[in-house]
């Protein structure tokens, strides 16, 4: 009995060595974007910063940064949607035009795990660059987002992670200056906002 005991504590304490000890997370997810409205380049098929809605899917790698237990984590992100929307065509006669559009964001950051139960709790923030493509126009702005969700183990190696993920892509900054015994500057930004609820399986090693 004694030397069934000793096994048993010496299997525990290597499943949480093993699991202390994950290094990288590879995370393929699926979901559902949605946005608001946007959009640049030629008034009659313009770059559309809103897709209505689509679905996403794509990939994430986590890497860990600090000690384990810390549960800071460097994050990079790529996420892809296909969907369409109705443009206006010259002719005010015409109706308008169904046009497929893509939307494609590469990002980096950081997630902070809030635990290290085997479910836990995540935010995270992101920083990166976008792709909003239509027929014959392309177009590359920058994104920042914001992240938050949670992660659940059912192995040191196995697991799903749930997410909600806010972009903001800024379309465009303009700004005007005045100045008579003193300057006043006038700064707009023009920003548009996604997000995407996804899950996905999470490969530890």
């Amino acid at each position: 009995m004694a030397r069934m005991m000793i096994v048993a504590a010496m299997l525990l304490a290597a499943t949480a060595a093993t699991s202390s000890a994950q290094s990288i997370e590879v995370v393929p997810f699926g979901g559902y974007r949605v946005g608001t409205a946007g959009a640049a380049g030629n008034p009659f098929k313009p770059i559309v910063f809103d897709a209505g809605g689509g679905v996403s899917f794509g990939a994430i790698v986590d890497f860990p940064y600090g000690p384990p237990r810390d549960g800071l984590k460097f994050e990079a992100l790529f996420s892809h949607e296909r969907s369409w929307i109705e443009v206006d065509t010259a002719s005010l006669f015409d109706r308008p035009e169904r046009v497929d559009v893509t939307v494609s964001h590469l990002m980096v950051g950081g997630v902070q795990e809030l635990d290290t139960a085997p479910g836990r709790a995540f935010i995270g923030g992101l920083f990166g660059m976008s792709r909003y493509a239509a027929i014959d126009e392309v177009d590359v702005r920058l994104t920042i987002g914001l992240s938050a969700g949670g992660k659940f183990f059912a192995s040191p190696h196995f697991g799903l992670r749930i997410d909600a993920r806010g972009y903001m892509t800024i379309v465009s900054i303009g700004g005007t200056a005045a100045c008579s015994g003193g300057c006043v500057v006038n700064l707009s930004i023009n920003p548009t906002f996604q997000a995407d609820f996804t899950a996905g399986l999470i490969i530890a090693f």
